[in-house]
């Protein structure tokens, strides 16, 4: 594994996590990955898949746009409502941030959009967490770099439209893509 900073841009709540704790998520989601056998594959919509094989997964369309979805335990059986009047890569982040919660915390967790896009400086521990789990499940710094190479985006001049072409790739949120891209030392902060 790499050394990369963890999740440091500026203004961003994940610079809590310490580089270790960093490096221990993204073993985490590496192993997973390895143990589903999606190690080389690019998940988008399968992790659907995957949090269906844990849990019950409702989807339903619910009117708080700032509510992602939520995680309940009733009765030792799993839930997941995903909200499906959000864009798709948010659903698909989610359902891969939910996964950490089913795997490693197995708590009740109530996803609001300011915890998964850390738009608030007091986003629980957990949650920052489950986040980068969920970017390392998601864009694997290996697979990220292939899609750079296949795409042939010059990583000395990439621009936004470069970005969303791979954001498009992985199904993913735009400023995860981002975050992935500053991880992996393909931008800088500028």
């Amino acid at each position: 594994y790499s050394s990369i900073d963890c999740w440091r841009v500026p203004a961003l709540n994940s610079d809590r996590l310490a580089q270790a704790e960093c490096e221990y998520l993204r073993r985490l989601a590496a192993d997973k990955l390895f143990d589903l056998r999606k190690e080389n594959d690019i998940l988008g919509e399968q992790v659907f898949d995957i949090l269906a094989q844990y849990c019950r997964v409702l989807y339903y369309p619910l009117e708080d746009d700032d509510v992602w979805g939520f995680f309940e335990k009733v009765n030792g059986e799993r839930f997941v409502c995903i909200n499906t009047s959000i864009d798709i890569d948010k659903q698909v982040f989610v359902a891969a941030h939910e996964l950490y919660h089913i795997w490693y915390d197995d708590g009740k967790k109530l996803i609001l959009a300011e915890d998964l896009e850390e738009r608030t400086i007091d986003v629980p521990i957990d949650e920052l967490k489950a986040n980068r789990f969920a970017a390392e499940f998601l864009v694997p710094e290996s697979l990220l770099k292939r899609e750079i190479d296949l795409k042939k985006i010059n990583e000395k001049t990439i621009k936004v439209p470069d970005i969303v072409r791979l954001a498009r790739v992985f199904l993913v949120p735009y400023r995860t893509m981002v975050k992935r891209l500053y991880e992996i030392r393909v931008i800088d902060e500028d």
